[in-house]
């Protein structure tokens, strides 16, 4: 849970990391497209890439909520942290 005070700095963090990742994902997937074209690749490989790339964030995912379930169940009954102070 993030308090109130920072939800705009997450939010905002959350979004920049994003796009780079979709930038970053958009620059390696037109390369390896281009290098399939030039016949050094199969032309599936673009597809490939894209499938494992998505199958490991979804494996992050699924780690990350594992892990929050972990933290909140630790935390349960203790108060917030006091941000700021």
């Amino acid at each position: 849970h993030v308090p109130s005070t920072q939800q705009g700095l997450w939010s905002g963090s959350a979004s920049a990391l994003s796009t780079a990742a979709n930038v970053v994902g958009a620059l390696i997937g037109s390369r390896l497209l281009a290098i399939a074209l030039e016949g050094h690749l199969p032309l599936g490989s673009p597809l490939y890439a894209g499938t494992v790339f998505h199958l490991l964030a979804a494996l992050c995912v699924g780690c990350g909520c594992r892990v929050a379930k972990k933290v909140d169940e630790v935390t349960k009954g203790l108060p917030d942290p006091i941000c700021g102070a």
